[in-house]
């Protein structure tokens, strides 16, 4: 997929919905630009850490908090 977007006046741009729904961006995201060798650019989407919350549980094994990760 090509999106071509406009940037207006103060550098911003508009995303197209279908690319926001798709990247999974809400108001308040934070996008990571980096520059490759070749001048091409990588946009990345940056996930909140709040984003990674049971990640590490398991379906067969009750839910630990941190207090009693340390016992």
């Amino acid at each position: 997929m090509m999106t071509t977007v406009t940037v207006g006046s103060g550098g911003r741009i508009t995303l197209p919905k279908k690319l926001r729904l798709q990247l999974g961006l809400v108001a308040g995201a934070h996008l990571t630009f980096s520059q490759l060798d070749d001048g091409r650019f990588v946009v990345r989407v940056k996930k909140p850490v709040s984003s990674l919350a049971g990640m590490l549980t398991r379906a067969d094994q009750p839910a630990v908090s941190v207090e009693e990760m340390r016992r």
